[in-house]
């Protein structure tokens, strides 16, 4: 009896009594074979594990010349047969073996969409470090093909989308490819797989979807015209090629391509013994849907299981879970067994503010796990089909800062540009887990909530921006609208205000279609509302900031130092001497003397904030000895900070760190918004090696630090950590030392934000906190600051210093007090103002602007004038009331804070007045004095 074409028979295997069902291409005779290799239970585990037909042949089979039964067959087999037979055998037990090695060497993805990609030389060499097996190209490059010949990687080389058509519609084409792109470099190099296209669907292109599968085929048959047999070639797709995922019993193939794409390409794939390659990204599944699938499931954490309702497989991990996805998917048109490769897995280590768990800590736990399951001998498989050995491409090589899109499209590497490990990896699967360093704790696991904008990076220049802005506005939207000539944002007439307008409208407009906020690495997101910034440039500031008279009055800033004698007469102290900013600047090139502290050798170290020109390029540290002489700078040459204004020192850590507040010229004419952007402000933190004045580092806060004014560090001096508050993002920054002895601030940027409230009859429609002084206890309990235009004064218990939590606020003036024309404004419409007390009968001018705190905790001062030209600009009142001083009591137990009904100094009825008050110390030490060693 004869076996025909595609006919299922039955073999009988002599000695062993058993059976082995089949599935015959070519017609052959029934025989008797030789004792068995393998059981029918053994060949059937073998035959689902990897995927392959089972053919008839064990031994060498015998074939009758005639077709005749077994009773008839001639005694000696015919020799044609047998050499077949011995070839098809001996081809798919050295498919089998290359299978296993391709598996057991995890692969990586080399993409080169950055700025800053290292030459193929240094790349391959880098890759070799990394002990990868296997490297896939997105092209066929030639130099780096080259380069790849007579290593030990094997190589997948990628067809481009846009070649698939030419391809599919010509064998010519296909040949020509296969020559240029394959024979000069094949074997040397050693090519395993070809990859026609890379996630075609996302292309959205007919054609190129129609001769997908043409295109490989006559690949296929280029390859075999050359003798080429074991170069497989496959297509990568994407998950979301299925309508559905979860649970995986359920899944399917998406109906539009399900029978115009899926079935030819899974026919393809069996008959020529491919792969199906999958794009397999775990974390944008787990982002979508964190409620139900948990980030240790995604991470091969192995905490939590799922079980398939239908099949009964229990899921370990998320990649498992949509591995057999696809394979049940295939199952369901007809394909159980076609192998199965993942040709793109990581886990980004970074992204945008709202991508949740994109960190260096979860990339590498992903990355470390994935390989150590699937370079495990046995291979481990999946629940769906065990000890399957899956080919694996970890994504990717580098960090790739020309990708479009989310910012995690720019951060799956593990690599730097020079080599350096982003973190700890080995692609051999042999290091203990635990054998890793440790990583840092990642904050940004849980959701963000906050709100976010974006910005245009700082430092671009104006032909950068104006690419940011013709890219937001050239897109057929009506996102520049409002910037057109006489529209409400066409002022003020600036290439950088316009294109923070249009960057941050467009983004707004498009981000729910995946449109990133970088605009080719020319904006950033960012969580400090831009609006008020631009707004107020807008308002011009004409109706507040000073006119001219006014301005001339201002320029002639003295730049004295007054040295006062309080140990003589406490109550009445006098004037010991004066140093003359003539004098400074001769000997040392600065000017505006700002923050003193005097140090334990007695010498008195001074901030100052610019030339004697207003520049802030002048700025450095004045050194005067104990009578008050001028010495010298403390700053090293070279090492001025970028600009001046606080400092504090921490001897024990050997550091120094200073704040930024602006150029001199720009600040002492009042505030302008404009010279924000012009670059007259700061947003940075200068760390000095103490007390040698050398700048070891830099720390940009950018916009969540804008204008940093005070800085804290905790008292107990074996602490290295402390805070600063930016004046014009109004939020809280904890900074710390970190293990290497360089410093940090904290992630997310801050610790306490205080958002601006929205208002009505003010020049903006927003109105920002403005942070202008802080200080801690000397017990390191309690921080305290104010708000300088809302009028509060907090205190927030800093126990736990990375979780500041509010005990006490009290409104001590603002611009939001009861009976002022300005309001605050509910989601609702509804308006409100704040219950501001009366002392002495004395309403209680301006805002809250410095504040000290006695030794004991228990009484906080406060002052309310900032700087005299921002008095007039802000509360004008000021300059014919004068300032005064108030008393705050302090519950140090519980926290909280209430006014004192019996202190009040009026500085507006000083003889001389009036008077603005700005600072005060306690001749006796108070909680801002010197580092207590």
């Amino acid at each position: 009896m004869k076996s025909t074409q595609r006919q299922r028979k039955l073999h009988r295997c002599s000695g062993g009594g058993s059976y082995i069902k089949t599935t015959t291409t070519t017609v052959v005779s029934t025989v008797k074979l030789f004792p068995p290799l393998l059981t029918s239970s053994q060949a059937h585990r073998l035959s689902s594990r990897i995927g392959l037909r089972l053919i008839t042949v064990q031994a060498c089979l015998l074939c009758s010349s005639s077709g005749d039964p077994p009773s008839m067959a001639v005694k000696k087999p015919h020799r044609s047969c047998c050499s077949a037979a011995r070839f098809q055998h001996r081809h798919r037990y050295m498919e089998r073996k290359l299978m296993i090695a391709l598996a057991s060497k995890i692969g990586i993805n080399y993409g080169r969409q950055g700025k800053d990609i290292p030459s193929p030389y240094q790349s391959i060499n880098f890759i070799k470090s990394i002990k990868a097996g296997h490297v896939k190209l997105y092209d066929a490059d030639p130099e780096t093909l080259t380069l790849l010949s007579h290593t030990n990687l094997y190589v997948s080389i990628t067809v481009h989308n846009h070649q698939i058509t030419s391809l599919g519609t010509n064998q010519t084409t296909a040949e020509d490819w296969v020559k240029t792109n394959i024979l000069p470099y094949y074997p040397q190099t050693q090519i395993r797989f070809v990859l026609v296209g890379n996630e075609i669907l996302s292309v959205q292109d007919r054609n190129i979807t129609a001769n997908l599968v043409p295109a490989m085929r006559k690949i296929v048959n280029a390859l075999r015209a050359h003798g080429i047999h074991n170069i497989k070639v496959g297509t990568p797709l994407p998950m979301d090629s299925l309508r559905s995922t979860f649970p995986p019993s359920n899944s399917t193939f998406r109906e539009d391509i399900a029978g115009p794409l899926m079935l030819p390409l899974l026919k393809f794939l069996n008959g020529t013994n491919s792969y199906f390659f999958i794009n397999l990204q775990p974390y944008y599944r787990w982002l979508r849907n964190p409620m139900n699938t948990s980030l240790d499931f995604a991470l091969f954490q192995g905490n939590s299981t799922y079980p398939d309702p239908r099949t009964g497989l229990v899921y370990h991990n998320l990649v498992d879970q949509m591995l057999d996805s696809v394979i049940l998917a295939m199952t369901k048109l007809g394909y159980p067994h076609i192998r199965i490769a993942i040709s793109e897995t990581g886990w980004p280590n970074s992204g945008d503010i709202d991508e949740t768990g994109a960190n260096i800590l979860n990339a590498a736990t992903y990355n470390r796990n994935l390989i150590k399951k699937m370079t495990a001998i046995p291979p481990i498989g999946t629940p769906a089909r065990p000890g399957l050995p899956i080919p694996t491409f970890v994504f990717s090589l580098f960090n790739e800062n020309q990708k479009s899109g989310s910012g995690t499209q720019r951060h799956w590497g593990i690599l730097h540009p020079d080599g350096t490990p982003i973190y700890d990896i080995d692609f051999t699967g042999q290091k203990p887990l635990t054998g890793f360093n440790p990583l840092p704790k990642p904050t940004n696991n849980v959701p963000y909530k906050g709100q976010m904008w974006c910005v245009p990076v700082e430092g671009a220049n104006e032909a950068e921006l104006e690419e940011a802005l013709r890219m937001a506005c050239g897109r057929s939207n009506t996102t520049c609208a409002a910037l057109a000539p006489g529209k409400e944002c066409y002022e003020p007439v600036s290439i950088y205000w316009h294109a923070r307008y249009a960057v941050s409208s467009y983004w707004a407009q498009f981000r729910t279609q995946n449109v990133g906020c970088y605009f080719n690495g020319l904006a950033h997101e960012t969580t400090t509302n831009p609006a008020f910034l631009q707004e107020m440039i807008a308002a011009s500031f004409r109706a507040l900031l000073c006119d001219e008279e006014q301005l001339k009055d201002m320029e002639d800033e003295s730049g004295r130092i007054y040295a006062i004698d309080t140990m003589t007469d406490p109550k009445a102290p006098s004037l010991y001497k004066v140093v003359e900013p003539k004098e400074i600047s001769e000997k040392t090139g600065l000017a505006f003397p700002h923050t003193s502290h005097c140090l334990a050798s007695g010498d008195m170290l001074v901030s100052c904030l610019g030339d004697k020109e207003g520049n802030a390029k002048g700025n450095g540290f004045l050194l005067l000895d104990s009578d008050f002489n001028v010495k010298s700078r403390w700053d090293k040459p070279g090492h001025a900070p970028k600009f001046g204004y606080d400092f504090w020192y921490q001897p024990r850590f050997k550091t120094m760190i200073s704040t930024s507040w602006g150029a001199p010229k720009a600040f002492s004419k009042g505030f302008n918004l404009q010279h924000v952007a012009d670059g007259l402000y700061g947003s940075h933190l200068h760390i000095y090696k103490w007390p040698e004045g050398e700048m070891k580092q830099i720390i940009d806060l950018g916009n969540t630090g804008l204008l940093p004014l005070e800085i804290r560090f905790l008292h107990d001096p074996s602490k290295d950590t402390g805070y600063v508050g930016s004046a014009l993002s109004s939020n809280m920054i904890r900074f710390f030392r970190n293990s290497d002895d360089t410093w940090s601030h904290e992630a997310s940027g801050v610790v306490i934000s205080v958002e601006p409230l929205k208002v009505e009859n003010w020049i903006l429609p927003e109105m920002p906190g403005l942070i202008t002084d802080f200080l801690i206890s000397l017990d390191d309990r309690f921080f305290y600051f104010v708000n300088w235009l809302h009028g509060d004064i907090r205190q927030y218990n800093i126990e736990d210093p990375k979780n500041p939590v509010l005990t006490g606020q009290i409104w001590v003036g603002g611009l939001l007090q009861k009976g002022s024309p300005v309001k605050a404004v509910r989601e609702d419409g509804t308006t409100y103002q704040f219950d501001v007390p009366q002392i002495k009968g004395k309403s209680l001018r301006a805002g809250p602007q410095m504040i000290q705190l006695s030794l004991d905790g228990k009484r906080l001062y406060a002052t309310n004038s900032l700087f005299s030209a921002w008095d007039r600009q802000f509360y004008p009142e000021l300059m014919d009331k004068g300032s005064h001083i108030i008393q705050i009591d302090v519950d140090t137990e519980k926290g909280g804070l209430s006014i004192n009904p019996d202190f009040f100094v009026d500085f507006g009825e000083e003889p001389d007045g009036p008077a603005l008050a700005h600072e005060m110390r306690y001749p006796g030490g108070d909680c801002t004095s010197d580092i207590w060693i």
